[in-house]
């Protein structure tokens, strides 16, 4: 997100129509899979209501990154 947007809830407005158009195609769960560094996504996941699930390590190019597992379960909204 373009940094002079941030901190404006943008990105939680986008991760609930993102929620309310999944669930509107019929699925009933969603996982994401987000780099552990990415601690700001993490929050606006969490805050729409996103629990994390597992955690993993996945080699990007040359780097082995941790990434967490979170999910959000649409037939409990």
């Amino acid at each position: 997100m373009n940094p002079d947007l941030t901190n404006q809830s943008h990105g939680q407005k986008f991760v609930q129509a993102a929620i309310d158009f999944i669930r509107k195609q019929g699925f009933q769960h969603i996982r994401l899979v987000v780099a552990t560094y990415n601690e700001r996504a993490i929050k606006v996941y969490e805050r729409c209501g996103f629990k994390e699930a597992d955690y993993e390590w996945i080699l990007a190019g040359d780097v082995l990154e941790e990434f967490v597992i979170i999910e959000y379960g649409v037939e409990n909204r």
